[in-house]
Order: C-alpha cells, then structure tokens, then sequence
C-alpha cells in the first residue's frame, strides 16, 4: 500500500475531515489495513485568498516545502484538502519534478477529481460556492468548461455570506444560518439537472453542521476517495 501525503492546515479542520474521511472510507477491518498517511498540517501557509486578491504574502514556496518534505518522509501520494491552493498546484508539482526526476510521485488534483465525479452524474449545469481567490483564479470553471458543463456562481451579495461563513468556521464559530444555505440548494433544485459543488474545503464542514451535507458534491470526500483507490 503506498504512503499518502497531505499538504494540510488550510485550515486545520478541514484537514482534520479529510483524515476522518479516509478512515471512514477505507475497507479495513483492522489497524494495520488503512492506509499509511503522513499530514504536514502547516497552519503557517500564507492564506491563499489574501494573495490571489493582491493583499497577502506569496504561499508558494510554503506549499512545495510541504510537499517535498512529505515526498523525503516517503508519500508517494499527495493530497491537498484546500481547494484554493489548487491556484498553486502546477508549482508544486514543477518543485516535486526538479527534486525528485526518478520518484514516481502521484499528486491528486482535487479540481479535476470533482469534474470527473460530476461528469458521471450527468449534470448539465454546477452552481459553485467558493473563496474569492478560487473565483477569481476560474480553475474550476476552466476544469468545468472543458467538460462542456456550465459553471454558475453566487451573486455578489450572497457570495460576500459565503465568505464571512468560511472565515467564521476558521474562527471557531459553529452556528450558522441554514436558511440561507437551503435557499441555495432549493434554487438550484429548482433549475433542473443542477447540482451544487462545494469548493472550499470549511463549506462541507459548515452543511454538515446545518444537515445538508447530503444535498451537494463534496470534494473532500471526493478527494479521499481518489488517494484511497490509488494506495491500494
């Protein structure tokens, strides 16, 4: 079974639902049966948002010192549970390949795995709800697109809720409002083969707590799923 790598603390509980996930997931019957994880949960990675927006420090060199200490510790698999880091995926990889030209090393882009879970859905149309950065850096839409499926995003209004939710639950905050959050999903519902994709790793953690967690796509546990299959 092949050692999994997490790039992690971004932020710490969703990192923390990620490892529950593959717990959850994996078809063991005992300890020594799941798989073997190695989480660098690196709370010092600069925030993602702040940088993409143009008011932060640069998380690059962060993120590929994560990674490439996870590949010296023996991860031949790599995770990142944070969905606006993908903004910086090529970079890390480009670090691994300069470190490491001989290792074969499996970095698991979470983008495309939700675009490929939604593709099997047959849906038409996703309405996604993410950070700033991740709007702004159209990786979703640009994986979206090329599978010919149309990417709605929130007004600007609700989308400025959807922020101060994420930056709540990082905060601490745990109650949080499940009307707003069911509108959403009723009104995507309600224009037809739509299905609503959450693209920031803190939003499945915030429908869980509403109960909703089963009327979305779920990355993270998309995202578990996928290193899982490939560890075995």
């Amino acid at each position: 079974m092949q050692t999994i790598g997490v790039i992690g603390g971004m932020g710490p509980m969703a990192t923390l639902d990620f490892f529950k996930k593959i717990i959850l997931l994996s078809d063991a019957t005992c300890d020594q049966e799941y798989p073997h994880l190695i989480i660098d949960n690196n709370t010092k990675i600069p925030d993602r948002t702040s940088f993409i927006l143009g008011h932060g420090e640069n998380p690059t060199l962060a993120l590929q010192s994560s990674a490439l200490n996870l590949v010296r510790s023996g991860a031949k698999i790599l995770a990142m549970p944070c969905n606006t880091a993908h903004y910086f995926y090529d970079a890390i990889c480009a670090s691994i390949e300069v470190e490491f030209p001989n290792e074969k090393v499996i970095f698991v882009n979470m983008i495309e795995e939700v675009v490929k879970t939604v593709q099997t859905k047959g849906v038409d149309k996703v309405l996604l709800l993410a950070t700033d950065g991740t709007l702004k850096t159209n990786i979703y839409q640009n994986f979206f697109e090329s599978a010919e499926i149309e990417v709605a995003v929130m007004d600007e209004l609700s989308q400025s809720i959807i922020m101060k939710m994420i930056y709540d639950y990082k905060a601490g905050k745990r109650q949080f409002d499940k009307r707003f959050l069911r509108k959403i999903i009723e009104s995507a519902d309600a224009q037809g083969n739509v299905q609503v994709v959450l693209g920031c790793t803190e939003l499945p953690l915030i429908f869980e707590l509403t109960g909703l967690l089963d009327r979305v796509i779920n990355p993270t546990e998309i995202l578990a799923r996928s290193v899982i299959a490939l560890s075995i």
